[in-house]
């Protein structure tokens, strides 16, 4: 994996624009696709009911892409 990186929300205007980015880590193993792990509220739920929010990597988005990794110096 690699990140965090800042990851845009373009599907709606942001009001501060600044609004529109979230942190998430790009995890891949093959050259077509990334799944972009993001972070975003999530409830803590105790039985049956929400009795906590917190921030944690926990929204998966998979995008089709061409991966490519380059390495710099010795390997």
């Amino acid at each position: 994996d690699t990140g965090p990186v800042a990851f845009p929300d373009i599907s709606k205007n942001y009001d501060p624009q600044i609004d529109c980015l979230s942190l998430a880590f790009l995890a891949f193993n093959k050259d077509h696709f990334t799944d972009f792990v993001i972070e975003a509220l999530t409830p803590i739920i105790e039985d049956g009911k929400e009795v906590a929010a917190v921030y944690h990597y926990s929204k998966i988005l998979s995008l089709e892409t061409n991966n490519k990794l380059y390495a710099f110096g010795k390997i």
